[in-house]
C-alpha cells in the first residue's frame, strides 16, 4: 500500500539532488512522476541536455521544473534551478500539457493556438514528439460524451 497525502497516494522518488519530489502530480500538479519516466532522451544530442517547463498558471512555487539528460544517467527531475545553462524551454499552462501527454491535442496544434511556446535549441524542439514519450492513454481513441 502506498503512503498516503491527504487523500493521495504518492511515493517519493529522488528525482534530482537539489530536492526529493513527490509522485502524483504534473509537475506540482496530478501526474507528473510518469513523465519524467517517460523522457526518452536516446534522440537528443549525447550531452547534457537542459530543458525548462514554465506553467504559466501554476503559482510562482511551482510553476518553474527543469528536466536535465545526461548520457548513461536517469532523466533528472528538478523544482529547483540545477544551475546548467537551459537548452530549451516550454512555456504553457496544466492543462495543455495535460492535453499534449494524453493525447487530446498535439504539440503542432498547441503551438498553433499559442497555448504552447517552445524556444531554444532547434534540434530538440524538431525532436520534442520523440523524446517526450506520451501518456498509454494516447493510443486509446478519444470519444466525446
Amino acid at each position: 500500500m502506498l503512503p498516503q497525502h491527504g487523500n493521495v497516494p504518492f511515493v517519493q522518488l529522488r528525482m534530482s539532488p537539489f530536492r526529493p519530489i513527490r509522485e502524483g502530480g504534473w509537475f506540482g500538479g496530478r501526474g507528473f512522476g510518469d513523465e519524467r519516466r517517460n523522457i526518452n532522451p536516446t534522440p537528443m544530442p549525447p550531452s547534457r541536455n537542459t530543458i525548462q517547463v514554465i506553467f504559466t498558471d501554476l503559482p510562482e512555487a511551482r510553476r518553474n521544473w527543469w528536466l536535465v539528460t545526461e548520457p548513461g544517467r536517469q532523466v533528472d527531475l528538478c523544482s529547483v534551478d540545477p544551475g546548467f545553462d537551459v537548452d530549451l524551454y516550454l512555456s504553457t499552462d496544466l492543462r495543455t500539457m495535460t492535453e499534449i501527454w494524453m493525447g487530446y491535442t498535439s504539440i503542432a496544434r498547441a503551438k498553433e493556438q499559442g497555448r504552447l511556446l517552445i524556444t531554444g535549441s532547434k534540434r530538440l524542439e524538431a525532436d520534442v514528439g520523440s523524446w517526450m514519450s506520451l501518456s498509454p492513454f494516447d493510443r486509446i481513441e478519444k470519444k466525446v460524451a
